[in-house]
């Protein structure tokens, strides 16, 4: 003898096993289009997301602002074009190009906020040997203007991505990777503020 299910408890059934498919979804790989025409795949290739080299973990208003627009001087076409037309900084052997590729690279540069002990202290920003991840601005000396802040995150992730100016003396030094970058990255940071 066949038992017939209730159509109600039939469509009960498949409305909870509609809702449950929606609550543990799993994330798939997008499916490839196939192209009638060649009887191939197309596979589809989404836009490149922009890169966010700098980041932090503070919420301090300032500090969020001028990493959101240090992340966008550095995907500015008008920041590329500027440091790849350098063929040579002061205390480093690479060109523009290369420079340029090294701040490019998907290394992350953390920011992070100290304040001197000493009151008259000049430091406005530092990294330390021991640590490669993040720079620390004194707190201090700051906030600047948005694109002296840029500038300066720019100066302090050159660093840490391993390129310098000899002493702390900033006398001299403008053509260096460091200050070079972060005075075009002041400059660029007023684009995107616009």
């Amino acid at each position: 003898m066949n038992k017939l299910i209730p159509v109600k408890a039939l469509t009960g059934l498949l409305t909870l096993i509609t809702f449950a498919s929606c609550l543990t979804s799993v994330k798939t790989k997008k499916p490839a289009v196939v192209d009638p025409t060649l009887n191939t795949e197309v596979v589809i290739v989404e836009a490149p997301t922009v890169s966010k080299t700098f980041h932090t973990e503070l919420k301090t208003k300032w500090v969020v602002e001028a990493i959101k627009v240090a992340n966008c001087v550095l995907n500015h076409p008008d920041f590329k074009k500027k440091i790849e037309e350098i063929e040579k900084f002061d205390y480093s052997e690479l060109n523009g190009v290369q420079v340029y590729a090294e701040y490019s690279n998907g290394s992350k540069c953390g920011v992070r906020t100290y304040k001197t002990k000493n009151p008259w202290s000049s430091a406005i920003a530092t990294t330390y040997n021991t640590d490669k991840e993040f720079l620390y601005l004194n707190t201090r000396k700051f906030p600047f203007t948005v694109g002296k802040n840029v500038g300066v995150l720019s100066h302090e992730c050159g660093h840490l991505k391993g390129f310098s100016h000899g002493d702390n003396r900033s006398a001299g030094k403008e053509n260096s990777v460091n200050y070079k970058v972060g005075s075009i990255a002041q400059e660029i940071s007023e684009l995107c503020l616009k």
